[in-house]
């Protein structure tokens, strides 16, 4: 490719006017060697493209218990930093909340079973977002609702034989691996069900050794 200093040169009224003024021709060449500096460094950069912009999600913990809380964080990326660029945050989800790049999920209600989360970002003019190409980006998490663990339950009876007429106190410990609230249900000898909330009981033995089933309450 010919240099523009050549083609400069070859035009009969520069060569005259370079043969009388060489310093000028000197300069000339100078200012031309800059200005195509210049317009490379524009082609490089003032050309390029606006990457398409990304989003990624992930939710902590990953698994919970029906009522615990649920954080899901979306992280964008290549966001454009032109001026007045605008970036909105859609969520959508059982139970989703979402707040810009953090969402939070209620669990109270949800059965157990897997559950996703969906974000969307997209970045444009105020009021304009998402409409061009490579403006818009979405990403999903997802995190477990687990079923509660059952309760374990311990007895002791003290005495643990008694005679007719005495009483004997039977005393139940339960436990919930998740501190759940625990109502006692007892049973007697006759079949009848009994239920309170404390874990204690009284049984008489009767007159007869048998007594039916008269339980009665009593407080730890």
């Amino acid at each position: 490719m010919r240099s523009p200093f050549a083609m400069f040169e070859e035009t009969e009224c520069v060569s005259m006017f370079a043969k009388e003024n060489p310093m000028v021709l000197r300069d000339l060449k100078s200012v031309c060697l800059v200005l195509a500096a210049a317009s490379l460094a524009l082609a490089s950069t003032g050309c390029k493209k606006q990457p398409p912009i990304t989003l990624s999600a992930a939710a902590t913990p990953p698994a919970v218990f029906p009522g615990e809380a649920v954080t899901v964080t979306a992280t964008p990326g290549a966001v454009s930093t032109k001026k007045n660029n605008s970036v909105v945050y859609n969520w959508s989800g059982t139970g989703v909340n979402g707040n810009g790049t953090t969402a939070t999920v209620a669990t109270d209600s949800l059965a157990p079973g897997p559950y996703t989360v969906k974000a969307e970002v997209k970045e444009g003019k105020k009021g304009k977002e998402g409409l061009k190409p490579g403006q818009t980006a979405d990403a999903t998490a997802s995190f477990t609702v687990k079923e509660f663990e059952p309760p374990t339950i311990s007895c002791s009876a003290s005495p643990t034989t008694i005679k007719p007429g005495d009483t004997s106190t039977v005393t139940a410990t339960g436990v919930s691996p998740q501190n759940r609230p625990l109502t006692y249900s007892y049973g007697g000898l006759g079949q009848r069900e009994w239920n309170w909330d404390i874990g204690n009981l009284q049984f008489d033995g009767g007159a007869d050794g048998f007594g039916g089933d008269h339980l009665q309450r009593r407080r730890r």
